[in-house]
């Protein structure tokens, strides 16, 4: 069974708020690869269909980071997005459990406090 520690949602584009994300983990000394991109991987299915809006043209989107700090296994963060919402979550699993500290240390770089998401040059609002 997965359990997913939903910590952050914000009101932002997905590619405004992954762009943020990265930067703040880099930042935090972490190493940040993208392994997975829902839209490329789509782009080779042309029938595809959105769940969430019945359609092939659709705001969704899903990328999979996985986040590298020294002497731990990398944690996975999923990043998941549609009609302008994006919500940031690490994966915790019995397969795959994160450090707690190394946890936090993920959370501490993802404050929120520190997220100027601009769209159309106003403040993003975060809840």
């Amino acid at each position: 069974m997965f359990h997913f520690d939903s910590r952050l949602t914000v009101s932002a584009d997905w590619r405004i708020a992954t762009t943020w994300a990265v930067r703040q983990l880099k930042r935090a000394g972490f190493e940040v690869r993208r392994s997975f991109d829902l839209q490329v991987a789509r782009a080779a299915h042309l029938d595809c269909s959105c769940p969430h809006h019945g359609s092939q043209r659709c705001d969704c989107q899903m990328v999979v980071f996985l986040v590298y700090a020294q002497q731990n296994p990398p944690a996975t963060l999923v990043v998941h997005s549609r009609d302008g919402q994006t919500q940031f979550v690490l994966v915790d699993t019995p397969e795959q459990r994160p450090d707690p500290k190394f946890q936090a240390a993920i959370w501490r770089a993802l404050d929120l406090r520190e997220f100027v998401g601009q769209d159309d040059g106003t403040q993003t609002k975060v809840f």
